[in-house]
């Protein structure tokens, strides 16, 4: 196959577009880059393939061989290198997870696993260390069946691009209908990304009928016009460029959106396939500059995202725009020596140069993956590298998953959680979202102190309203039927008490949305209210922006004074909370002030998130089951005898 020195200039394109997008430098599109990436795989893995059929000498070991020796001597080096920083940056909880990282990579199943952690809690997609392995899962499975249907297609003698076609437009419609239905499982899988490596697969195939030995066999094409190529070059590159400015990651992708660059791409492809008349954007991406940066494109997008994934864990603050910078630059530094010293020795077979050789290299790299991915998974991101009050502080920051269940309709009543001594009529019902799943462990301490059965009815993101929903808070229509639900099921049980919680002031940015959701909160309470049940609203409690203060304050630099939240800035959380309040004034609610059971220098009038303990938040925004028993007295003003005190803020 003719080497394409224009292709490795489209690759830098692309890896470039990538870097800059996660770099944060004004490039928001640039995820785009990886699309570009699929449709060139899909090109070249088809032309060796179909090279290799032609001449009869096509091998399913040898094949796979190549793409050992291209893929994973850099994967290798750049995963265990990361593994060896992380040691060093990660908390237990975020090791753990990288060490399930790690399993995915060496089953090929990247994609799977990270559509999989996409839940509420999960940790922050920009601070997961391998999570651009994703793409690479994606290309392996493609490998895995792309030459054994090449096989068979050239064996039934239908290897031709319109058996292609067909299939890319199969994928390409699976893409947009699936971003409506599931748009996780329409980024992450194989089925709906397939149709971007199978528009490289068919450009191949359609050289391969217009084009021998690089002379152009068709009479129509030799007369095709200079300019109409030229002005076809120019449109496919900036439909690759101008979505790189224009997408942000609020477009929804890939599906349509994804069109443009794969298109895009496909034309460069195509127009370039005629070396005898390459355009001049393709002669352009041909420069040696490019070509350089091309050639370490593979490196660069292996170092690239784990360098900002951990720096970004490590920082406290957003990352200083100097340090991306720093970042991209370091970036490419390794690159440049992961290739020169460990992809070329391998591709040149100066390294491991029988199959063989390669083959023992390739598994004894997936077991020592293997290996450290089953060290941090059994361990528990091996907390033995922290002292023992460090382990205790990160120990009781953590949430008990046993509190945080996902209800939905058909979970009402038999699926709810129940605490204390639940052969007894209910007394207690909790209803709300993740802000009522963090007090559970206080609900069941209080339930198992009186000997009352208490019931939690929760799902995140899910606020205890009648008939809301909303599309700009992710809040689902089946949040309509769990909240009917629930309401039945209190109002026919004869439910005596009843505990909403919830973000209450995430709902207040849109003025419409925030009419039609205090309206909504308002006919919740009277129907409580009319049914004779005694409502009880949890107020907002103190709320840190960082997830990992206990990290940054214990483990780095000590920084104490960014892990207190003075009174004034508390203020200005809950101001918009004292709107929704005064709503609802005259509805007979009592209100639940968390702020009073948790520790506060009256001194300095600061709040502060942990005390000798441990920690009393499992993040920012939600308490952990060592927080969430500090409000156990709060809760217990519930059943005092003085039932009808309003608790104020």
């Amino acid at each position: 196959m003719t080497y394409r020195s224009d292709i490795d200039g489209l690759r830098a394109v692309a890896v470039l577009s990538v870097v800059f997008c996660h770099a944060g430098l004004r490039v928001p599109g640039g995820f785009i880059g990886v699309d570009v990436f699929f449709v060139i795989s899909g090109y070249l893995i088809t032309c060796l393939i179909l090279e290799d059929i032609k001449r009869g000498t096509f091998s399913i070991f040898g094949f796979w061989e190549r793409r050992v020796r291209r893929i994973f001597p850099a994967l290798f080096v750049v995963c265990i290198g990361t593994a060896i920083i992380a040691h060093f940056v990660l908390l237990p909880s975020a090791y753990h997870d990288f060490g399930k990282s790690l399993f995915g990579i060496t089953f090929f199943v990247s994609n799977i696993q990270f559509w999989m952690e996409t839940g509420y809690f999960e940790t922050s997609a920009l601070e997961k260390p391998l999570l651009h392995t994703w793409s690479l899962a994606v290309e392996e499975q493609f490998y895995l069946f792309m030459p054994l249907l090449m096989i068979f297609l050239s064996i039934k003698r239908w290897l031709n691009y319109w058996v292609f076609i067909f299939l890319l437009i199969f994928s390409f419609g699976l893409s947009v209908c699936g971003l409506s239905t599931n748009p996780d499982f329409t980024f992450y899988w194989l089925p709906t990304r397939a149709w971007e490596l199978l528009a490289g697969a068919w450009v191949c195939l359609w050289a391969s009928n217009r084009f021998s030995g690089g002379q152009e066999i068709n009479e129509s094409t030799r007369r095709t016009s200079h300019f109409l190529r030229e002005g076809l070059a120019i449109v496919a590159l900036l439909l690759i460029v101008i979505p790189c400015f224009l997408y942000t990651e609020k477009t929804p992708f890939p599906g349509l959106a994804a069109l443009p660059p794969v298109l895009g791409t496909t034309l460069l492809i195509g127009l370039g396939c005629n070396q005898q008349r390459l355009p001049w954007i393709n002669r352009l991406l041909a420069n040696r500059l490019c070509v350089w940066v091309g050639l370490i494109s593979y490196s660069l997008y292996l170092w690239h995202w784990p360098l900002l994934a951990l720096a970004r864990y490590f920082s406290y603050n957003p990352l200083w725009f100097p340090y991306r910078v720093v970042i991209v630059i370091l970036s490419l530094s390794l690159a440049y020596l992961t290739w020169r010293w460990i992809e070329q020795p391998f591709r040149k077979r100066q390294f491991c140069a029988s199959r063989r050789a390669v083959f023992i290299f390739f598994t004894s790299g997936l077991t020592v993956m293997l290996l450290i991915a089953g060290i941090l998974v059994y361990t528990h991101g091996l907390p033995t590298r922290f002292n023992q009050r460090e382990q205790r502080m990160i120990e009781t920051a953590r949430r008990d998953y046993r509190y945080f269940q996902q209800h939905i309709a058909s979970d009402v009543p038999i699926k709810l959680n129940r605490f204390g001594v639940i052969d007894k009529p209910v007394s207690l019902l909790v209803w709300g979202d993740s802000q009522a799943q963090a007090i559970l462990p206080a609900i069941d301490v209080l339930a198992n102190e009186l000997q009352i059965h208490a019931v939690g009815a929760t799902h995140t993101g899910t606020p205890p309203v009648l008939g809301y929903f909303s599309s700009a808070w992710s809040i689902p229509q089946d949040a309509v039927r769990f909240n009917r639900a629930v309401m039945d099921y209190i109002i026919s049980q004869k439910i005596p008490k009843v505990v909403l919680v919830s973000l209450w002031t995430l709902h207040i940015h849109n003025d419409t949305e925030y009419a039609d959701y205090l309206d909504k909160l308002k006919t919740t309470i009277k129907e409580l209210r009319e049914a004779e049940v005694a409502v009880y609203v949890v107020c907002q409690i103190p709320t840190y922006s960082p997830q990992r203060f206990y990290f940054d304050y214990y483990t780095i630099h000590n920084r104490h004074l960014r892990l207190q939240l003075s009174m004034d800035d508390y203020k200005r959380q809950v101001i918009r909370e004292q709107a929704v309040s005064d709503k609802l004034d005259g509805l007979g609610v009592h209100y639940l002030n968390p702020d009073k059971f948790l520790p506060f220098d009256k001194e300095k009038k600061v709040f502060i998130p942990y005390d000798e303990e441990g920690f009393l938040y499992a993040d920012g925004g939600h308490l952990s089951s060592h927080g969430a028993l500090k409000l156990l007295p709060m809760l217990q003003t519930i059943f005092t005898s003085s039932q009808e005190v309003k608790v104020t803020q």
